[in-house]
């Protein structure tokens, strides 16, 4: 796998710097509580949110299928991930994390639902009503 996802960072688009140093630095350490992406699952992570542009992207691989972040991160032992699908606003994405964040720590909300009442705000305000601005957004893994 650490090949594979070698050869998946490579690819990825400049705006997921960050991301990719990341998951670089993790991926090469084995010390406890360090990403694995060599088959053990030690994230021990409730949520990993990916902002940045086209996060929830993969590249098809010949024997392996879609591979990307999410898959890696769901493999470390991530239980859930908010990822994009393609190229995000900053702006929009800046105020749309924050809604999330507000959301996840109200009491009785679950992962699933503080994103989507993140994106019904988001719908309310005339500058970011359009979905360009919050649908690119989605999770995947335990609700």
């Amino acid at each position: 796998y650490e090949s594979l996802v070698n050869t998946l960072l490579a690819q990825m688009p400049a705006a997921v710097q960050f991301v990719k140093a990341e998951v670089v630095g993790v991926a090469a350490t084995d010390q406890a509580g360090s990403v694995s992406l060599r088959g053990g699952r030690v994230l021990d992570a409730d949520l990993v949110v990916l902002s940045a542009c086209d996060t929830g992207l993969g590249m098809e691989v010949r024997g392996e299928g879609l591979v990307g972040f999410t898959q890696a991160f769901l493999y470390a032992g991530a239980r859930a991930l908010v990822v994009s699908l393609w190229k995000v606003q900053d702006k929009s994405t800046a105020e749309l994390m924050v809604r999330l964040y507000q959301n996840l720590n109200a009491r009785g909300s679950n992962k699933a639902d503080a994103l989507r009442r993140a994106q019904l705000e988001m719908i309310r305000k005339p500058e970011f009503a359009h979905p360009y601005y919050w649908a690119g957004f989605v999770l995947t893994g335990q609700p």
